[in-house]
């Protein structure tokens, strides 16, 4: 298109330049017919000079007409130009941020999506089939039911999470509720599982004297943690976490628990590799020895808190994929009814270039 009017353009300066020298061409001519004419009236008679005035105005009525016909070129030459200017639309065009291949890009992007979820989901599925509890309390406003315990935490690092899965056992499973109403209305409700609750608003917590903290730090420095410092849950819950969590520690290794026995601390111990060390009611004793654990339970937990909140991002990204789909459409439109103009003027264009050569 552009070259078109390029060419247009050099047409119209080559005229301008024709028009000129015909011009000239003209004014010679014309002064030829004056000299012709001033000589004829002194020669008057001879019919030698009467064939060249007649030649001369002959000459003369020529140039005239090629001044005519170059003058009304060049003129419909400058108005098709002036009217036929398609590049405003072009650049219309191209701000316009909308292709095929853009729209190719999204459905594909949509159909790696819907994929991913679908993998997820039926991921979700399984791993909650591995777990010994039912997801879902029927007929009751979930918002009363912060959830459970295992569903609450996240585990900062992984290397403890063993120790903390023997050290929560079956209380990974214990629903975390509002208050003892709470309880009753989920089991008036239906509640088919045998499922424990802790009541917020009922739990007497267990919290270490901040002078005993510093004592357990000193039997063995940065081999002792209390096993709720190494979890991450909301404070709303944190009566419920010093339940499970409160009065275990967990030690790097069987030294530290058995420097933990040695002092007058009499709490809860469980080792890295598994070993539980539990005081009995006869103080002085202990119980030892690697524990079976729960089959990863609280591992299980947590990769499926992972792949909800996974399954949750992706959803959302889908729908804000489809909105953009649903706005790239609108764009699509735009793009179509300006790109349907540009061919109208581009056709305008080669319909006049026929009509003026």
């Amino acid at each position: 298109m552009e070259r078109d009017l390029l060419q247009k353009s050099e047409e119209y300066e080559r005229l301008e330049g024709q028009l000129k020298e015909i011009k000239r061409e003209y004014d010679e001519k014309k002064d030829q017919v004056t000299k012709a004419e001033e000589l004829f009236a002194n020669l008057c008679g001879y019919s030698t000079y009467s064939t060249q005035l007649q030649e001369a105005r002959d000459s003369e009525a020529h140039a005239l007409g090629k001044i005519t016909n170059v003058e009304k070129e060049k003129f419909y030459l400058n108005e098709g130009l002036t009217k036929i200017e398609p590049s405003a639309i072009e650049k219309t065009l191209s701000n316009i941020n909308w292709g095929p291949s853009i729209e190719e890009n999204l459905r594909n992007e949509k159909t790696i999506l819907e994929n991913k979820i679908e993998e997820i989901t039926e991921k979700c599925k399984i791993l909650a089939s591995n777990l010994s509890y039912s997801d879902s309390i029927p007929n009751f406003n979930h918002s009363q039911i912060q959830g459970r315990v295992g569903e609450l935490i996240s585990v900062q690092d992984e290397k403890y999470l063993d120790a903390l899965d023997i050290c929560a056992g079956g209380k990974l499973y214990y629903m975390v509720v509002e208050n003892e109403d709470v309880v009753a209305q989920i089991i008036e409700g239906g509640l088919q599982d045998t499922t424990r609750f802790i009541p917020l608003n009922k739990i007497q917590t267990f919290k270490l004297l901040s002078e005993k903290e510093e004592s357990i730090q000193n039997i063995a420095p940065g081999r002792i943690n209390l096993a709720k410092t190494l979890i991450k849950y909301d404070e709303r819950v944190e009566p419920a976490m010093e339940i499970v969590f409160g009065s275990t520690l967990i030690c790097e290794d069987a030294d530290a628990a058995r420097k933990v026995f040695d002092s007058d601390i009499q709490m809860r111990c469980v080792t890295l590799n598994g070993e539980a060390y539990d005081f009995s009611e006869e103080i002085g004793s202990i119980e030892g020895g690697i524990r079976p654990t729960s089959g990863g339970a609280l591992k299980t937990i947590q990769e499926l808190k992972e792949s909800k909140q996974q399954l949750k991002n992706c959803r959302q990204e889908l729908d804000n994929l489809n909105a953009t789909i649903k706005n790239t459409q609108a764009t699509a439109d735009e793009y179509n009814k300006i790109k349907r103009q540009l061919d109208l003027k581009a056709n305008e264009v080669a319909s006049y270039k026929l009509e003026v050569f």
